[in-house]
């Protein structure tokens, strides 16, 4: 009978001290994941501040798109001939922001009355008002020059004191079609000045405001934008 005892006396306690290790395995395995969380998470919220930065940049990108681009080589269909009746559709004066310097002098040698804004002796009201005449008369451009300077208060007060609201007439057109502009005629500018010298041609009359740098934004609205864009470099 001593047999039988010999057999059941094995040692069960090495058994249950090797399945110790395994169960550390798993512990060091569940805190791996929580790392990998937190990392997806840090991301998401860095793209979503960047969205909301965004918005802001197209708004600037219109301001300074404002108007109609050309070449310097396109300047006489776009504002001499009127190509398509855009100025005409439009009902605005040109206002000529000029990048190349090359659309003033273009300009100047073309058939129109030029003043420069900063001379003057041409912004005195009775040089002003015989070249806004000479222009409806004769049925051509007068163009005044601001030279990259915020001189249209001042153009404002020289247009009054010819005649109060003068400036005004000449945007809305009435100037000629009033003809209001027998307002401003005197004696002493002898009989080529009188009203009957005038309907031939009066028609034809322009206005043209220029600059070579970036105006007021309420010369961007009273005014048809053309911008003359330098040419691309030939390859």
């Amino acid at each position: 009978m001593s047999t039988p005892i010999k057999k059941s006396a094995k040692k069960p306690v090495k058994k249950t001290t090797s399945n110790i290790a395994p169960a550390k395995k798993v512990l060091s395995t569940k805190t791996k994941p929580t790392g990998k969380k937190k990392l997806q998470e840090q991301p998401a919220t860095s793209t979503s501040g960047a969205t909301k930065e965004m918005p802001p940049e197209p708004a600037k990108l219109e301001t300074q798109q404002v108007g109609v681009q050309i070449m310097i080589r396109e300047l006489e269909d776009v504002l001499i001939r009127d190509v398509g009746n855009k100025i005409k559709d439009d009902g605005r004066w040109p206002l000529i922001i000029d990048e190349t310097g090359q659309a003033s002098i273009f300009v100047r040698y073309s058939d129109s009355n030029y003043l420069n804004s900063l001379n003057p002796a041409n912004m005195e009201p009775d040089r002003l008002r015989i070249a806004l005449l000479g222009a409806v008369r004769y049925g051509k451009p007068l163009v005044i020059d601001l030279m990259g300077c915020d001189m249209w208060h001042v153009i404002q007060g020289r247009f009054n004191e010819i005649k109060e609201g003068l400036l005004d007439w000449v945007l809305d057109k009435t100037l000629v079609t009033d003809e209001k502009f027998n307002q401003i005629t005197k004696k002493e500018d002898g009989p080529e000045y009188e009203e009957k010298m005038f309907w031939a041609r009066m028609n034809d009359f322009k206005f043209w405001l220029m600059t070579n740098a970036e105006p007021e934004t309420e010369l961007l609205e009273k005014f048809y934008v053309i911008r003359v864009k330098p040419s691309p470099p030939k390859e």
